[in-house]
């Protein structure tokens, strides 16, 4: 799968917002970090993640593409500059914001795409379905609910209460002495 390419209207969109006399496109004979460069540039880190969460290929090409390893494609892509910065949960917040405007393009055109796909799903078309395709309809609807929904970032305190009761005793829980006159007077 290609990396970089854009729809025309957003390469439209970014050239005339960087649109002046100092910008121009450079054509770049190889994609990655400048060679003898150890740490990968901030500015291809953002690059590297966004084709990541854009989907512009597998791991392996986007990482073959740029000249880095495939775990530091996975790590950019979620907000850290190396596998063990991430492990121990430490983000790089230049690049988390910027993976965030990319996941929030995504969902919005998503999302675009979802309203114009529930604006074709009308009644007339419903009645006429067989249950089974209307389970799979409502279920799918389900998941689209529950993925576009956000999720609150703080903790969520979720309170038990239990009720403790004390059990009632009755006859049955003791064993018993069968008291008669007879029983008395065979025992001495």
């Amino acid at each position: 799968m290609p990396m970089l390419v854009v729809e025309d209207e957003d390469f439209e969109l970014e050239m005339n917002r960087l649109s002046g006399p100092s910008s121009s496109i450079i054509k770049m004979d190889k994609l990655g970090r400048p060679d003898g460069c150890k740490e990968t540039p901030e500015s291809i880190r953002a690059l590297i993640a966004g084709d990541k969460i854009a989907g512009n290929g597998t791991i392996k090409e986007i990482a073959k593409a740029y000249g880095v390893s495939t775990s530091a494609v996975t790590s950019y892509a979620d907000d850290s500059t190396s596998r063990n910065d991430a492990a121990i949960g430490r983000i790089d917040t230049k690049l988390q914001e910027h993976n965030d405007k990319v996941r929030n393009k995504i969902r919005g055109r998503a999302q675009n795409k979802l309203a114009l796909a529930l604006k074709h799903i009308t009644e007339d078309k419903l009645e006429g379905s067989r249950a089974t395709d209307l389970s799979t309809i409502a279920a799918n609807l389900s998941k689209v609910v529950d993925k576009t929904t956000p999720k609150s970032e703080g903790p969520s305190v979720t309170n038990n209460i239990h009720f403790y009761s004390p059990q009632q005793i009755g006859p049955n829980n003791f064993e018993t002495i069968d008291v008669t006159p007879e029983r008395i007077e065979r025992a001495s």
